[in-house]
Formats: structure tokens, sequence, C-alpha cells
């Protein structure tokens, strides 16, 4: 007796590990071929690991399922467990009870990859601005203050000569220039130095905490970082423009001190010369962080795309004529320049020897891009295989039910009983418990499109398998009649 149900549960477990096993082995497939990515990528491995991390979760539950039911048959009386009365019953609840956990767990997990497919498409959405920006190049020119050092000699006048007659080959809207202000404290920095340096930056009348949201850029910036709307308020005969959020415009002498600090100090200008503009808060400011955004590993601390940012549109022409445009010209090769101007560049004996590299970082950008845009559509193919197999253990459970009732709905049939209603009463119970678990895991469920989806394949699934069952049953009057219904 023993004997034959290992066999038959084996069979069962074998049969429900096979096609789990085929659905995600499909799924897997889809993707790779819709992304057209290699077999051995990183995204592949990683969406077969999360599918094999599924499969065993779901087949866990069935094998326990199985192995509960057969120590059932165990210890129950043996006269009983041959009727199949209360072992049935006990298998049964069981099964539910499986279901419901599995149901809450789909929950669980579906909510948490939504939560990550979110932070995914943040990211990407994060990475659209550089779009714009394919034909501006990143370029590592070596000034001549590198080459001295190493001699122990460092002449930054020489380096601004070469960086002026880089700058000459560009026009203003031909390079982006966007940069923090560096009158601040850095955040690693020790205690001792933190204090040292906030009480320097008081001396000068400069607040760290608000001058950390300073934003220098050139025009061009400003135009490209989402803010063409503020390009019409800059003042071309002022040194700079200063776009104040309305959180800070009480901390606007703070700004402005930062502002004559790094690049007009001793000049002849003055902080009043300055343009202040106070703009409305919460406003966002695209930051042209291409080493940030090259990252595999997404750094929060690299955002692409800030709020409440004070801008600082810097006129260039004033910049690069005051006492401070040694460091402003060191600034501004850290920025994007435009391939026209590399041309003009690459043909000047007097200059191009000091170029070494020049990059693109939109195409560097544009793989991680892709790379986020196959990790978000994983994630769909992983909730997906949640859903199925799902739906795939419920319909093993109810199909199961009407594999030992068959008989007996097949008798109640030609006895003149309704067929929906010998269905209803012996599934009844069963699907009320199952659309209840539905009802806690829409509430459970974090989105709305998820949880209406989810619903639905689950209502859906239900109905359908019932009209199968509907046909197994007249199927089993059939069989009834021809004598030839195994019991």
């Amino acid at each position: 007796m023993l004997g034959g149900v290992k066999k038959t549960l084996a069979k069962s477990v074998a049969s429900d590990l096979f096609i789990m096993a085929v659905v995600s082995i499909v799924l897997w497939g889809v993707y790779v071929l819709f992304n057209q990515v290699a077999l051995s990528s990183l995204s592949s491995y990683a969406l077969l690991a999360t599918l094999g991390l599924n499969l065993v979760i779901l087949m866990s539950f069935v094998v326990l399922i199985n192995v509960v039911f057969f120590i059932i048959i165990k210890h129950d009386n043996l006269a009983k467990a041959l009727k199949k009365t209360d072992s049935n019953m006990k298998q049964n609840l069981v099964w539910m009870a499986g279901i419901l956990a599995s149901l809450a767990a789909l929950t669980l997990l579906m909510n948490q990859t939504v939560l990550n497919q979110k932070n995914l498409q943040q990211q990407l959405d994060s990475l659209k601005p550089w779009q714009k920006l394919s034909a501006y190049k990143a370029v590592n020119v070596t000034l001549p203050s590198i080459e001295d050092s190493k001699n122990g000699e460092i002449d930054a006048r020489a380096d601004t000569k070469v960086a002026r007659r880089f700058m000459d080959h560009f026009k203003d809207d031909e390079y982006i220039f966007s940069q923090d202000s560096t009158a601040k404290v850095p955040n690693m920095v020790s205690q001792e130095q933190a204090q040292f340096m906030t009480s320097q930056l008081k001396r000068e009348g400069i607040d760290s905490d608000v001058s950390k949201r300073i934003r220098y850029m050139n025009l061009n910036a400003l135009k490209l970082s989402g803010h063409q709307n503020l390009a019409g308020k800059v003042a071309n005969k002022k040194p700079a423009t200063v776009f104040l959020p309305e959180k800070f415009k009480d901390h606007k002498k703070s700004v402005l001190n930062a502002i004559y600090l790094e690049y007009y100090q001793n000049s002849g200008i003055k902080k009043s010369d300055f343009e202040v503009h106070i703009v409305k808060n919460n406003e966002k400011t695209f930051l042209f962080d291409y080493r940030g955004a090259e990252l595999y590993v997404y750094d929060h601390s690299r955002l692409q795309t800030d709020t409440n940012r004070i801008l600082v549109v810097i006129n260039m022409a004033y910049a690069f004529n005051s006492l401070g445009k040694d460091a402003t010209y060191s600034n501004v090769l850290n920025g994007l320049f435009k391939q026209l101007g590399l041309k003009k560049v690459a043909v000047d004996s007097s200059i191009n020897g000091q170029v070494e590299d020049i990059t693109s970082p939109y195409l560097s950008i544009q793989m991680q891009a892709n790379r986020l845009q196959k990790r978000i559509v994983a994630a769909y193919v992983s909730m997906a295989t949640l859903v199925i197999m799902q739906l795939f253990a419920i319909f093993q459970f109810l199909m199961n039910i009407a594999r030992k009732k068959g008989y007996t709905m097949g008798v109640k049939r030609l006895m003149g009983y309704n067929i929906d209603y010998v269905i209803l009463r012996e599934f009844g119970g069963y699907i009320l418990t199952i659309f209840a678990g539905l009802v806690v895991a829409w509430f459970m469920t974090s989105s709305m499109v998820l949880k209406n989806v989810v619903l639905g394949l689950n209502v859906m699934a239900i109905v359908i398998i019932i009209g199968y069952v509907r046909f197994y049953v007249k199927k089993a009057s059939v069989n009834v009649l021809k004598g030839d219904f195994e019991l």
C-alpha cells in the first residue's frame, strides 16, 4: 500500500518539476532571444539564477505538501485511507494552506521585485538626457604642470596658456562646464578637519551646508540641464547670474560670498554685480556626471538629476580674465566638448600634442542604459514566472480534486443533478477560500497595476479551470455509463 503511494507521489512531484522547469527555461529563452543577449552574459546568468530560485521555492512547497500527505496516509486508519475520505480532506487542506502561504510569499516577492524595478527605471530615466549629448566628448589634456611636477616644479601660468589655446577653438555653445562648489567641507574628512574648514568658511561668510547645493555652469550647460526657460534670464553683462530656490533666499549672502571667493576674488568685481533671481523650489537639474553614470553598480551618491540646486551661471568671458582664471581654466577642461571644436584642435600643432585621449561618455552611458533595460525586462520575466507557477499550483490543486471526485460527480450528474450545482458543491468552499486569499494579496500588493494584473489572471485562470472541470465531469459521466471508469 505505502509503496504504491510513494511511487504515485514521486511521479506527481517529478511531473510538477518537469512542467515548472520547462516554463522557466522557456521564459529564459524568450528573454535571451528578445534582448539578443549572449547566453554567457551577466544579465542572462542573473535571470537564470532568479528563475532557478523561484523553481526551488515552489518545488519545496510541492514536495512539502506530498510529504505531509504521505505522513497522513502512513498514520491514518488503512480503511479510511483506502476509502480516500479523511485522507483526501486532509490533503486538500494541506494543499489549500500551501496555496495561501505561497500566495502571501508571491505577494511579498513581487512587491520587492516591483521596488527593484522602480529603482532600475529611475536609474534609466536619469540617463535619458544623455541622448541629447551624443556629440560631446570628454578630453584628457596634458598640462605642463603635470609633466613639471615630476621634477618638483609647478607652473600654473603655463597651464593657463595651454588651456587658453585649447578653449580658443570652442564657441560658448560648443562646450559644457558644470561642477559643484568647492567652498564646502568634504564628506571624507576627520571631525577636527571639518571643524577647522567650517570655521574658515564662516570667516568668509560662507555656510558650507548651503554651498554644497551650489552648481556652477556656463550658459550652454544651463540650457541642456533642463532649464531652457531660465536661459533668457541670464544677464549677459553680469559676471554671474544666480538662480536661488525660494528655500535658500535667506542665504543669499552666503551664496554670493562663495561665488566671489571661488571666481572673482581681488578682481575688482563686486558681489553686488551678480544678478540674482528667486525661483520656485523642487526644480530638477541635470548634472552631467558622466563618471557616475558609467558606473556598473548604481551609486546613489552620484546623482544624474538633483532638485533644489542653487544654479550659478558663470559669464566665462569675465571668469577667463579674472585673477582666478588659472583655476577656472583647469576646471573647464574637466567638462565636455563638441566634436566640431575638437576637429579644430586636431589641426592646431600648438595644442594637439597636449591632447592624450578623447572619449565618448554617451557610448559608455548608452551601454549602461542597455544593461539597465535588460535588468528591467528580467524583473518582468521573473514576476511572470512567479505568477505562472502560482497559477500552476492552483490548477494542480483543483484538478486533483476533480480526478478524485470525478466518479462521484459523474454519477450525480446522471442522477439528474445540475452539473454547475455539482461542481459548486465540491469546489465552492475551496474557490471562495482562494478568492479570500486573493483579496488579501490584492491589499498587500504595492503596485495598482500589479494588483489588477495578478487578481485578473487568477480569476481568469480559475474560470478556465472550472470550465475544464465541467468538461471533465461530462466525460466522467460517459465513462460511468460505459463502465470503464477507474475507481
